[in-house]
């Protein structure tokens, strides 16, 4: 039998009508893959092996999962884990991605804790960099107030390692709450807030682009809400079928390289206009959304290309 360990938030709160990793462990459960659920918090490396605390869970369309009695389990017993909590990523996520590198090669980790830790969304690399707005990572306040000086007080800013919409601000010409805006952003914890050039086309939606091993299957275009900025499905922001450009069919090939030479399977690019604006390999989302307008099954895509095989589990 295959078992997929699946490291999440508590599943039993999951929304089952867009959640991704619902929609992943439901696809695996329909393969007769034997699924388990674990805290991050649970994970423990004892004499050099690894093993959590799993909840066996049982699925069902439209039904809220069910977690059922707990057991150790020693994770190189199972084919696959996946690395699907939502951010923050602090310490404690960067730690599970360290223990979850003591497992042997028969284990496919998605996607790779190394990666995950390597290339947070908001950090990309420079190859990468190169295709987002003009960008500034910085803890300074004064280097934040040139920045928005030079791009006509019109900026985004945002916490480096926050999600779902959360702390993010556009700072409009003639705001005056550009200061405080940052002393709030910049005491929250130790680290530096990232600054974007604004771009007007987000008025056209927000297109969430699905990747499967590099190559994309789907989008979605998210419309914020009246009277708010924020295109993030979290905050309220509405889902719309769309369509892949050619366009954005070239920006998803120049990205592709560092996908697969990474071993990130599953990727979810946004993109502004004609702007990449960020790269999510953390816990992307948008499966549902993308089979409820194409009927394509993205967790179908994803589990055909892992192309997991049964394996003898250790002792």
């Amino acid at each position: 039998m295959i078992t997929i360990a699946l490291q999440s938030d508590n599943p039993e709160n999951f929304d089952i009508q867009t959640d991704t990793s619902f929609a992943l462990a439901l696809e695996a459960q329909k393969r007769d893959y034997r699924v388990l659920h674990y805290l991050p918090h649970s994970l423990s490396l004892d004499n050099g092996r690894l093993k959590a605390f799993t909840y066996p869970l049982e699925l069902k369309p439209n039904t809220q999962p069910k977690c059922k009695k707990p057991m150790w389990t020693h994770l190189d017993t199972c084919n696959a884990v996946l690395i699907r909590q939502d951010p923050p990523f602090d310490i404690s996520y960067i730690t599970s991605t360290y223990l979850l590198e003591h497992l042997p090669p028969s284990v496919r980790v998605v996607n790779n804790p190394r990666a995950v830790r390597n290339f947070p969304e908001k950090i990309p690399p420079p190859e990468i960099l190169k295709l987002l707005p003009q960008t500034l990572i910085s803890h300074d306040i004064s280097l934040i107030k040139e920045f928005a000086q030079k791009h006509h007080h019109n900026i985004i800013v945002k916490p480096l390692y926050g999600n779902g919409g959360r702390g993010v601000f556009h700072v409009k010409p003639q705001d005056t709450n550009l200061p405080i805006i940052l002393e709030c952003l910049t005491a929250i914890e130790n680290v530096p807030v990232i600054a974007q050039a604004f771009l007007p086309d987000i008025k056209n939606g927000d297109k969430r682009i699905i990747l499967i091993n590099g190559e994309p299957i789907g989008a979605i275009n998210r419309i914020a809400p009246e009277h708010d900025h924020r295109s993030n499905l979290h905050v309220g922001a509405v889902a719309h079928h769309a369509e892949i450009s050619t366009q954005e069919r070239s920006l998803c090939q120049k990205i592709q390289p560092f996908l697969v030479q990474n071993d990130i399977l599953i990727a979810g690019i946004d993109v502004i206009g004609a702007a990449l604006t960020e790269i999510n390999i953390t816990s992307p989302t948008g499966f549902q959304e993308i089979q409820k307008f194409t009927g394509l099954n993205p967790a179908a895509v994803f589990w055909d290309t892992l192309n997991l095989k049964p394996h003898n589990p250790s002792s």
